[in-house]
C-alpha cells in the first residue's frame, strides 16, 4: 500500500463542475453560421482531425456539423483539466478511494471485493485495515494489475473516444441513443459526450496517470536501494 502523503480533495468536484459548465456555455454560445466562414476554426478543426478521426465522423448526419466538429476538436484540451481534477480526487483519500481504483506495482495487498468501495465509508479505518477486508497480492500480480489499468486508460481514455467512437452508428450497425444525442447537439451533446463519455475517459486516464506515478515511485525506490547497497559495500 502506498504511504506517500496525499492532498485533500477540496476543489476537485468544484473544478470538474466548472469545466463542465464552461463546456455547456461554449456549446450554447457557438453560432453555427459564424463557423461556416471562419478560416481559423476550419484550420483548427482540419489540423485536429488528422489526429482524431471522430471529429468529422458525424458530419453527414449531425444537426450542426460545424459546431459538433469544433467541439470535438476542442475536447482533448478540455479533457486535460478533467483528468487533473479526477486524479486529485483519487489521491485525496488513499484508504477509501485510491486503493480501490489504483494498484501500485509495489502493492502487497488489495481490497478483497471491489464492491466494498460502496460500503467502505461506513467502516472504521481499523476495519478497513483488518485482514478480513484485504488480501495479500504477489509482485507479479501487482505488476499485471497495474499494467492492465494503464492499458485500460489508453483504450477507454484515448483510443475509444477519439478514434473508434460512433463508427458503428454512422454505418447503421448501432442505434445507441448516446451516439444519436451527439448528432443532435445542444444539451444532448453535452450530456452524452462531455458528461458521460469524457467523464469516463477522464476517470480511466486519471487512474492510468496515478499508476504511472506509482511506477515512478517504485522505480525510484528500487534505484535508491540499489545505489544504497553499492555504497554500503
Amino acid at each position: 500500500m502506498n504511504t506517500a502523503p496525499v492532498p485533500k480533495a477540496k476543489g476537485s468536484f468544484g473544478g470538474l463542475a466548472g469545466v463542465l459548465a464552461f463546456e455547456y456555455w461554449l456549446l450554447s454560445g457557438i453560432p453555427a453560421s459564424s463557423l461556416r466562414d471562419s478560416r481559423i476554426a476550419d484550420a483548427f478543426v482540419h489540423a485536429m482531425s488528422a489526429l482524431s478521426p471522430v471529429i468529422h465522423r458525424f458530419d453527414r448526419i449531425a444537426a450542426e456539423p460545424e459546431v459538433l466538429s469544433l467541439f470535438l476538436a476542442l475536447s482533448p484540451f478540455l479533457l486535460i483539466p478533467k483528468v487533473g481534477f479526477v486524479a486529485h480526487w483519487l489521491s485525496s483519500d488513499e484508504r477509501r478511494i485510491y486503493r480501490y481504483l489504483v494498484v501500485s506495482p509495489a502493492a502487497t495487498s488489495v481490497p478483497k471485493g471491489p464492491f466494498a468501495f460502496v460500503t467502505d465509508p461506513l467502516r472504521t479505518d481499523a476495519e478497513n485495515r483488518a485482514s478480513e477486508a484485504i488480501q495479500p497480492i504477489s509482485r507479479v500480480r501487482a505488476i499485471g494489475l497495474s499494467s492492465a489499468i494503464v492499458l485500460l486508460a489508453l483504450l477507454i481514455g484515448i483510443l475509444w473516444p477519439f478514434y473508434l467512437y460512433g463508427w458503428d452508428y454512422v454505418q447503421g450497425r448501432s442505434n445507441d441513443f448516446r451516439e444519436m444525442w451527439v448528432t443532435k447537439g445542444g444539451w444532448r451533446l453535452w450530456l452524452s459526450w462531455s458528461v458521460y463519455q469524457m467523464g469516463l475517459a477522464s476517470l480511466c486516464l486519471a487512474m492510468g496517470y496515478c499508476v504511472l506515478r506509482e511506477y515512478i515511485r517504485w522505480g525510484k525506490a528500487l534505484l535508491d536501494g540499489l545505489l544504497g547497497g553499492k555504497r554500503s559495500n
